[in-house]
C-alpha cells in the first residue's frame, strides 16, 4: 500500500517541473485563463486519480483481509433501552457499557447547561454540591 502511495507521489513530483513551466510560458504570453485552465484541469485528474487509488487499495485491504481472517460482525448487546444494531455498535470489548439516556426530568427546565449526561455525570453533579440546571430561575423571553 505504501509502495502504491509513494509512487503515485513520485509521479506527481515529476511532472510538476513541465506543468510549471506550461504555466509561466502561458501567462509570460498573456494567456492567464488558459494557465489556470490547464493548472485547474491537472488538479482535478490528480485529485480524480488518488481517490480511485485510495479506493483500489482499500478494496484490495478488505479482500486481504476477509482471505486471511474474515470479516466479523459484532455480536451486539441487549441494554434496555437500546436500540442500535449490532452492526452500529462498537466491537472493542468493554467500556462501551455507560447508556446515555435522551431525557432526564431534571433537565426539563431551562435554561439548562449543555453538555454529556450519563448516569455517572449526574452523580458526579450531584456529589459535587453544583445545583441542577432546573433548579436556576428562568430568563424572560419574547414568548413569555
Amino acid at each position: 500500500m505504501t509502495g502504491a502511495i509513494e509512487g503515485f507521489e513520485q509521479g506527481l513530483l515529476a511532472e510538476r517541473k513541465n506543468l510549471e513551466q506550461e504555466a509561466l510560458e502561458l501567462f509570460a504570453n498573456g494567456d492567464e485563463q488558459e494557465a489556470r485552465d490547464l493548472i485547474t484541469e491537472n488538479v482535478k485528474n490528480r485529485l480524480l486519480e488518488s481517490l480511485s487509488l485510495g479506493m483500489d487499495l482499500s478494496d484490495e485491504i478488505e479482500e486481504e483481509t476477509r482471505e486471511k481472517f474474515g470479516l466479523r460482525e459484532p455480536e451486539g448487546r441487549d441494554n434496555p433501552g437500546e436500540t442500535t444494531p449490532a452492526s452500529s455498535q462498537p466491537m472493542a470489548q468493554g467500556g462501551s457499557n455507560d447508556m446515555v439516556y435522551v431525557y432526564d426530568e431534571d433537565l426539563h427546565e431551562f435554561p439548562r447547561e449543555h453538555g454529556s449526561f450519563t448516569e455517572e455525570t449526574k452523580r458526579d453533579r450531584d456529589n459535587c454540591g453544583v445545583k441542577p440546571p432546573g433548579n436556576q430561575r428562568r430568563s424572560k423571553t419574547r414568548n413569555d
